[in-house]
């Protein structure tokens, strides 16, 4: 005994309506990619504006603007806190912005934030990349940079990670 025509046909479709869905769940999402940007920086401006000084350690706000080339390229704008202690040291944090970079073939803008200390001979520091937008969305990582009389350089490691969907 077999099911009516009209009942076999809604079983039919249900079934194509389910195997249609379970297909469109299985895409697998977008794989992240990965690596290391290299090259060096110029600061274009560098303006310091005093804030305070005690026991002969002097307080500075400091805004840049800085050129990347190699595998980060682009311009970015950077404001930190640098403190230059009596014996010549320094040290200070702040944040970078960009708003065209290009990293591993894409472009967008991005924040991150960095610390660093030395002294007159040169300075080290480390960046992270805390947000990203437009090509560069999904972007984290961070990595040193190095600057000084021989030359400033960076290494970034990176990795462009899909964005998760809200549940």
């Amino acid at each position: 005994m077999g099911l009516p025509a009209t009942a076999a046909l809604r079983m039919l479709s249900s079934t194509a309506i389910v195997l249609a869905a379970s297909a469109a769940l299985a895409i697998p999402a977008a794989a992240d990619s990965h690596g290391t940007a290299t090259g060096a920086f110029a600061f274009l401006s560098d303006t310091r504006t005093p804030i305070a000084q005690a026991d002969g350690t002097r307080f500075f706000h400091e805004v840049a603007s800085i050129s990347y080339t190699g595998g980060l390229a682009g311009v970015v704008q950077a404001t930190d806190l640098l403190v230059i202690h009596s014996d010549g040291s320094v040290n200070g944090y702040g944040i970078e912005t960009c708003r065209s970079c290009t990293i591993d073939g894409r472009t967008g803008s991005f924040k991150a934030v960095f610390t660093f200390h030395g002294a007159d001979t040169g300075i080290t520091g480390t960046e992270k990349f805390v947000s990203a937008a437009g090509g560069l969305a999904g972007l984290h990582g961070g990595g040193a940079f190095d600057a000084g009389p021989a030359g400033n350089a960076y290494s970034y490691d990176y990795r462009f990670m899909p964005a998760r969907p809200h549940r």
